[in-house]
């Protein structure tokens, strides 16, 4: 069923993906796949919620920094961004700043010294 989440025929593999998500819900990389099917269909809410499901999940279960789907922290950012969801941004922002920082990872999602432009004010 996995296989299908990856064909990028939309409804096909929002089915499938819930599938998966139903059949082996501790299965983080389900939830990566569902998260990033409902961010393609431009279902932020969804998508935030699903992708918080796959980074609660890889902190759960110990998955080394390395070893973890970073994508998830930043669509599910990104989410939060398109939403206007300032805290859950700045959140999952700086779960995934410290993830880098304490792996010594390159830096590949950054936002100005002042912050991202929708928790300005």
């Amino acid at each position: 069923m996995y296989t299908f989440c990856l064909l990028r025929e939309s409804e096909t593999a929002l089915q499938y993906c819930n599938a998966v998500t139903r059949a082996a819900p501790g299965w983080v990389d389900g939830w990566y796949h569902l998260g990033r099917e409902h961010y393609l269909r431009g279902d932020f809410t969804q998508a935030q919620s699903t992708l918080n499901r796959c980074t609660t999940l890889s902190i759960a279960q110990g998955i080394p920094i390395t070893e973890r789907n970073l994508d998830c922290w930043y669509l599910q950012g990104q989410s939060a961004e398109v939403r206007g969801d300032c805290d859950g941004l700045l959140k999952v922002y700086e779960e995934f700043t410290e993830m880098v920082a304490e792996a010594d990872l390159p830096q590949t999602w950054t936002y100005p010294p002042e912050g991202p432009s929708i928790c300005l004010e």
